[in-house]
């Protein structure tokens, strides 16, 4: 369990003002109460305390991604694209409902607080907003995909 998904369980106790909550997954206990502290085991009590601090180490990133994300970003403010990503993990939905027609398509002029998709997480379905004014020019994920934290799901230009 990181700290990402830790805000997005404390985000969603907000939203439905759940008081109070115990998980348990891959070793890791967290039992989470409102207005009192978080209290979080990720390993057992007698594990050595030179192994606690490697199991606390952040994740080396690969230098690839790193070159990507950077070139993408120089290109993409050179062009005055603006990248619309993923801020957490599920599943991409184009339209608020199967019927439905998508909240934008290629063209859409779209404005900061306009709905742009949809991405269910934990049976919670959470609307992105464009954050941007501006005109969709790419989709570059599809309806019903699985993305991950930082995909890039429009490409918008500004």
């Amino acid at each position: 369990m990181n700290i990402k998904e830790i805000r997005q369980i404390l985000n969603l106790m907000k939203e439905y003002e759940i008081a109070e909550m115990d998980i348990e997954r891959e070793g890791v206990k967290l039992s989470v109460k409102k207005n009192a502290s978080l209290s979080a085991v990720p390993y057992p009590p007698s594990m050595p305390l030179s192994a606690q601090a490697a199991f606390f180490q952040p994740l080396p990133v690969q230098e690839s991604e790193k070159a990507k994300s950077q070139g993408a970003d120089s290109v993409n403010k050179e062009e005055n694209v603006h990248l619309i990503t993923a801020p957490i993990v599920g599943t991409f939905y184009a339209a608020p409902s199967p019927e439905a027609s998508p909240y934008v398509s290629v063209g859409t002029k779209i404005s900061p607080n306009d709905t742009v998709c949809i991405i269910e997480a934990m049976k919670v379905m959470n609307e992105i907003k464009a954050e941007v004014s501006g005109v969709i020019e790419s989709i570059n994920v599809k309806n019903g995909q699985i993305v991950e934290f930082g995909q890039v799901l429009f490409k918008v230009k500004i």
